[in-house]
């Protein structure tokens, strides 16, 4: 499209030239129209210097849009020229890259900090505004509830190990106090002068 629009300025330059041209072959020489030639001249370079810089920014555009399209936001348009509601889309754009980048970036700090169990980096929405800064609050809130489920499994989990511990020690004090049991002698005195011998809980209930 800008050859076409730069195309359409050479050929206008291009026929006022030759009709000036014609009107000095005609009539001869004439200041008057000769500065009609210079001023269309002029008109027509300035076209083609405005055609350029409209081109370069639309371009610009373009190619951050591709980059925005496939998630990178660090670029910018640098340079804006004064060129009417042209500068001010660029300027706009510029605009939305900044607030897409931090928003993006801090949806993934804090993501990635969630990820290993760390709820205390929340998102920062400074700066950023609307849906924007809205949408950062709804995951703080979001990562609060996250940190309240995480610390309740982990209550349990703690309560599940205690419980388990609790009933692997009483069970180590059953099988020990039965084993003391089991193993506990004690001396008897027979009358019949035998002297004194050990006897078991058993041996001691069977003789009676």
């Amino acid at each position: 499209m800008q050859a076409k629009f730069k195309l359409l300025i050479y050929g206008f330059a291009l026929l006022i030239a030759l009709i000036i041209g014609l009107v000095f072959f005609q009539y001869g020489f004439n200041v008057w129209y000769l500065g009609f030639l210079l001023i269309s001249g002029a008109f027509a370079l300035y076209a083609l210097h405005w055609i350029d810089k409209s081109f370069a920014i639309i371009g610009r555009l373009n190619e951050l849009m591709v980059d925005a399209s496939e998630g990178r936001f660090d670029q910018r348009i640098t340079k804006i020229p004064m060129l009417g509601e042209l500068s001010k889309m660029a300027w706009h754009f510029n605009d939305m890259l900044d607030q897409l980048e931090p928003y993006f970036r801090e949806v993934d700090v804090s993501f990635s900090h969630v990820l290993e169990g760390k709820f205390y980096r929340k998102t920062q929405s400074d700066g950023l505004r609307g849906e924007f800064a809205s949408s950062l609050k709804r995951i703080n809130q979001s990562f609060d509830v996250m940190e309240e489920s995480a610390s309740y499994v982990c209550r349990n989990e703690m309560f599940s190990e205690l419980s388990a511990l609790n009933i692997n020690n009483m069970l180590n004090k059953l099988v020990t106090t039965q084993r003391k049991k089991c193993l506990t002698v004690f001396f008897v005195i027979f009358p019949d002068g035998a002297g004194i011998r050990l006897v078991s809980p058993i041996r001691r209930a069977a003789s009676l």
